[in-house]
């Protein structure tokens, strides 16, 4: 039978194999970012560049956590994701990232590196987009990143280089495969539970150190002001605890728990600060403890005409510890301040480095003191020290005229008057005709601007130089050719400064006098009244030489309080350079430079200076009638550094005509009115001289170098109750910069001079801030009028409009 239509169709459905759909061939994938196959060799080629972009940046310098190995891991990987991502990134990025690397890398080869990627990166725009040359842009871009030097401040560079970075992470994300984008936001969500732990562990650590940080700091400051007061017990007491106190606030710090903080960025460099302010503060307040136990400064007095040299000698080690414990922690403090500290925390850090550099110089001055203290005392061998007694009632450069004398030798602690005398006594020694100064020993510049004056013949014009070194030499050589031993070092003291030699011994019983000399009395008395009442010239004499030989057998055989009292008395007169010491090895030179106390003339610098000397030249005492007002209008171009200056100085002679013994206001023979004032007159400038007036009047001047500055002088003659005005205009150029500075040094004279400085800028800068002068509305000026007892010494800021 014949199948049916049906049946034929069912039964060969049954029987015969289903035929399958047709294969569809799908091409490979696309990179969605850029249009074009990646192919297994150039997504191989990647890996490789970012394994040595890993490799290369992992030895960069950075060191965003507290541990080497970590430091290692991210520099690595942040150089391998950066490439990585690059590769993924769009094109404008690349340029982006390329261009701010090159910007802040370091120059050399890292300049030159960045410098080829970002030329790279823009060749590639040429061509059609591909991962491998946003992979090399990024492997190149990433050293730079890596190495970035600061532009600004830190913050400020962390900001460029976000700028150049986030635009490549973001444009990487939004065209990465959604299994990237998954490992991205687990990375993202295991770093912030990372950040949170470590957080909270920070705080907790913090929280702990607090109250011992405060109490360390109360006990210090309580200590170091017991330290000063004198009360050695007390301030090593307060150092203990204080010591302690930061010991508890750094072990808080440092516990084992708190110390994988150090490996998160950015809480690193906070964790770090606190554990150095912490450890140091401990080292210096233990090391101050110790001083204050072993050697108690305040105690160190001389005592009977003797000071204790072992004792002194005891003080070297402790103090020498203590500097080399300030020195090692100002140091580690100064290192840790960074622009990534929160703002308490680095403003705290900033307060403790500035307290560790102030106290530093302190303590190594003390420290100094103590071991070259014993040598200058005569530890070692008796030294000789001559002392020049100035009288500025007739002025000289340096002061006055020297009066008198004196000799001192020290000897294991113990201090004698040798010998003593008058000016005139020294002159007319043998061999009068014969001495002279000559260089060396005396400077070349000493020689050449008072030889003329012979201060061989005249002793009493020793002083010429404004300079207590050039003296000092000079002095000790004329000595030494009077037929008396070599000296170790030269002072000088005048009446102010025997005055506050004064306080420390209290009154003294001069013979000639009705009352005692004392602090109260001894500078009027011997710079006018003993020339006002003393009867004749040889009397006068007579009395100088007595009060400054009292004072100083009461200095050198009484006692003396504790070295803080010394220090307050004898403080503002050796500021004034009325009383100063040079000694002849340099190590005690040295030392008495930073005690500002070697009397030296201010060294020549970058700022603009200006010093007015007046030296007595009618060989009387009128100088205690002189008054002088300085005015110096200087105007300043900030840019080029150029100075134009008018220098003014203005004599009033307030000394009558009559009525006043010869000494006071005669000439010496010399055919002078009585009452007539002649001076010759020095200015010391660094700048050159385009004329002078004298009187308004056109006039020359006498030109010479001396100890580093141009020096104009003249002889100037002002009548009783006149005044002579000088005008110099002055021009020069010093280092251009944005803030002018000027030292008015001052002549220590019985009258103090009026300043008056105004400081103008050039026409396309104005002053935006004085910490000295009075800056007018606008900026277009500052000003000033002071007496100065000391050198003075004045700023004024200046900015473009």
């Amino acid at each position: 039978m014949g199948l049916t239509t049906s049946e034929a169709s069912s039964g060969g459905a049954a029987d015969a194999p289903r035929a399958l759909p047709p294969r569809v061939h799908r091409p490979p994938k696309l990179d969605r970012a850029r249009g074009h196959q990646t192919s297994p060799r150039e997504r191989t080629a990647i890996v490789v560049i970012a394994a040595i972009a890993a490799v290369v940046g992992a030895f960069s310098t950075g060191e965003p956590t507290l541990f080497p190995v970590v430091n290692v891991v991210l520099r690595g990987a942040t150089a391998a994701v950066l490439t990585l991502a690059t590769s993924r990134a769009r094109r404008w990025t690349w340029l982006v990232l390329a261009g701010l690397a090159a910007v802040g890398a370091p120059s050399g080869l890292w300049l030159a590196v960045t410098g080829a990627g970002l030329v790279f990166a823009f060749v590639t725009t040429l061509f059609p987009r591909r991962r491998l040359f946003g992979a090399i842009v990024g492997a190149t871009a990433a050293q730079g990143v890596l190495r970035y030097t600061v532009v600004g401040s830190g913050r400020y560079s962390a900001v460029l280089v976000l700028v150049g970075v986030l635009p490549v992470l973001c444009s990487a994300y939004a065209v990465a495969p959604r299994r990237v984008r998954r490992r991205v936001h687990w990375a993202l969500a295991a770093g912030a539970g990372i950040l949170v732990v470590a957080g909270l562990l920070f705080a907790i650590a913090i929280a702990r150190a607090y109250s011992s940080t405060q109490s360390a700091a109360r006990a210090s400051q309580s200590g170091l002001a017991a330290v000063r007061d004198g009360h050695s017990e007390v301030a090593a007491g307060d150092l203990r605890e204080a010591a302690a106190s930061f010991h508890t606030a750094h072990d808080a710090v440092d516990a084992w728990w708190a110390r994988p903080v150090g490996a998160v960025p950015g809480l690193a460099p906070q964790l770090h600060a606190i554990e150095v302010v912490t450890g140091e503060g401990a080292a210096v307040a233990e090391a101050a403890a110790g001083t204050a136990e072993q050697a108690d400064i305040q105690q160190l007095r001389y005592t009977d005409g003797h000071i204790d040299l072992e004792r002194l000698r005891q003080l070297q080690q402790p103090l020498h510890e203590t500097a080399a414990a300030i020195e090692q922690a100002s140091g580690r403090v100064h290192d840790v301040q960074s622009s990534w500290l929160v703002g308490p925390l680095a403003d705290r850090v900033g307060d403790v480095d500035r307290e560790l550099r102030e106290s530093l110089p302190e303590i190594q001055l003390a420290a100094d003191a103590a071991r070259s203290g014993p040598e200058l005392l005569g530890g070692s061998g008796t030294r000789r020290y001559l002392v020049l007694f100035t009288q500025p009632s007739e002025s000289r450069g340096l002061g006055g005229f020297v009066g008198n004398w004196a000799e001192i030798s020290a000897t294991d602690g113990s201090l004698t008057i040798s010998t003593s005398g008058r000016a005139a006594d020294l002159n007319e020694t043998p061999g009068r005709d014969e001495r002279a100064v000559t260089a060396p020993p005396a400077p070349q510049d000493y020689v050449d601007r008072y030889g003329r004056f012979r201060p061989g013949y005249y002793f009493q014009d020793v002083t010429l130089s404004p300079d207590l070194p050039s003296v000092a030499a000079a002095a000790a050589q004329i000595y030494a050719q009077t037929g008396h031993d070599q000296v170790d070092g030269v002072m000088v003291v005048d009446p102010y400064a025997l005055a506050a030699l004064l306080q420390l011994t209290g009154s003294v019983k001069v013979e000639g006098l009705e009352q005692p000399l004392s602090a109260e009395n001894a500078a009027q008395l011997l710079l006018k009244d003993q020339y006002l009442n003393t009867a004749s010239d040889a009397a006068r004499v007579d009395l100088l030489e007595a009060a400054s030989r009292a004072t100083f057998e009461a200095l050198v055989h009484g006692s003396l309080p504790s070295p803080k009292k010394v220090s307050e008395v004898l403080g503002p007169v050796v500021a004034q350079r009325r009383l100063a010491f040079f000694p002849t090895r340099p190590t005690e030179q040295a030392l008495l430079a930073r005690l500002g106390a070697d009397g030296s003339f201010p060294a020549a610098g970058p700022a603009d200076f200006l010093q007015v000397v007046t030296q007595n030249n009618a060989n009387n005492k009128i100088d205690m009638f002189l008054h002088r007002q300085i005015d110096y209008d200087a105007h300043y171009d900030a840019g080029t550094g150029d100075v134009d200056a008018t220098a003014t100085i203005t004599l009033r002679n307030g000394a009558p005509s009559e009525g006043l013994p010869p000494s006071i206001i005669g000439s010496n023979d010399q055919g002078l009115a009585p009452g007539t004032n002649r001076s010759y007159v020095s200015i010391y400038s660094p700048l050159g001289l385009r004329g002078a007036k004298v009187r308004d009047a056109p006039s020359s001047l006498e030109f010479q170098h001396e100890l580093g500055f141009s020096v104009y002088s003249t002889y100037l003659e002002v009548p009783a109750g006149q005044t002579v005005t000088l005008e110099l205009s002055l021009f020069g150029h010093l280092d251009a910069g944005s803030t002018y500075r000027l030292q008015i040094a001052s002549q220590p004279l019985v009258n103090p001079d009026e300043v008056r400085v105004h400081v103008r800028p050039a026409s396309d800068w104005e002053i935006v801030a004085s910490d000295s002068l009075h800056v007018e509305s606008g900026g277009s000026s500052a000003a000033v009028v002071v007496q100065p007892h000391e050198s003075l010494r004045l700023d004024a800021a200046m900015a473009r409009p």
